[in-house]
Order: C-alpha cells, then structure tokens, then sequence
C-alpha cells in the first residue's frame, strides 16, 4: 500500500508498576515506525484492531490490480503504475486510514517518591522521564506541597490560636483524615522534538 510503516513488538513493564514481578505486569506493545521518521506506541489490541483494517484494504487494493491488469496492459506500456482505479483505493482520508493515529500517545512516565508526606513534609524532585523503550524522553522537576485543611500551602504563623500546619510527627495521626497536596511543575524538558499543532501535552 506504499505507507513505509514497519511494526515491531516488544515486551514492556510500565515504570509505575517496575517494583512488581508478575508476568502479568508485562505488556505486548507494538512500537510503530511511520514513513515520515517518526514512532507510536500501540497496545496489542489495538495492533490487532488495526491489522484487521489493514488486511481488509490489502484485500481490497489486490483485487483490484488483479480486475485491472488488462486494461493496465492496454493503457500504460510499462505496466508498473497503477489504474485510476487502483490509485483511488490507496487513497483514504485520515479517520478512515489504519495506518493513520491521531489519538493520544504516552511519551513517558516519571516516579515522584511521596514518602515525607506521610508526615506532611514537601517533596521536591528533579527526575527523568522514561518513555516505554526504557529510554529517557525528558527531565521533570516537579514540587508536592502540603496544604491545611482551608486548602492553604502557608506559611502558618506559629502565633495563631489555631494550629494549621499539617505537619505531623506520627503518620499514623493522618489516619481516617483528608489531606490536601498541591502538585507543582515547574520544569518539563523533553530530549527530542514531541511537539505537532495538532497534539498538545498533558500531564
């Protein structure tokens, strides 16, 4: 069909989930490379999903060539290009095309270690993004803060009547209660362009 796509399957344990040892942890993920350089990551069933779609278009392009090869021997004397016909099964706009993926992709997963707020305490961290190649896509520097039951991050002045510092010297104190966190960005660099029009990121 001429796209220039070529699959390769991998085996793949998400980073959230690398402390465990479960055979069912690991994932069958096909990595994509597109025609024009660039690389998705597709779970298996959609891989199936696809190839079904894929298959059927193969089918439907192969009985064509085969209906038209008469009057492509007649019309082009080389027989190589393909008939108006033939062409206009090549052709798909982009929701219809398999080999077409517009929907989110994840580039890649970052561990903040939450441990001192078990005594409400801040975490700050600069940590590396890890994409499902178990490469590095980027560098996050990120801040967890601590808020008092108005929602507040502070700072508390030790004067008040009221005690709103969340900090605690037992975790065990935390128990049954509700407690507030904001998460703070402050710095997201990726090692390689990710970036199109049409896909912003999220995190």
């Amino acid at each position: 069909l001429g796209k220039g796509v070529r699959f390769a399957p991998k085996l793949s344990r998400m980073p959230g989930i690398a402390a465990q040892t479960s055979e069912q942890d690991l994932q069958v993920v096909i990595i994509v490379s597109t025609g024009g350089g660039g690389t998705l990551i597709w779970p298996w069933d959609k891989f199936v999903n696809r190839l079904v779609e894929m298959v059927m278009w193969w089918q439907e392009w192969q009985r064509a060539s085969e209906e038209s090869e008469e009057s492509r021997r007649a019309s082009q004397a080389d027989g190589n290009a393909p008939s108006d016909a033939v062409q206009g099964i090549l052709v798909r706009r982009p929701e219809d095309d398999p080999f077409v993926d517009h929907e989110s992709q994840l580039i890649g997963e970052g561990m903040v270690y939450l441990s001192s707020l078990a005594n409400m305490v801040d975490v700050s961290a600069k940590i590396f993004v890890i994409s499902l190649m178990a490469t590095v896509a980027g560098k996050l520097n990120v801040e967890v803060v601590p808020c008092d039951e108005t929602g507040s991050e502070g700072p508390w002045d030790g004067d008040s009547s009221v005690d709103l510092d969340p900090y605690v010297d037992d975790p065990e104190e935390l128990l049954g209660e509700e407690i507030k966190f904001n998460v703070k960005v402050h710095e997201l660099v990726f090692e390689t362009d990710v970036t199109t029009k049409t896909a912003p990121i999220k995190y």
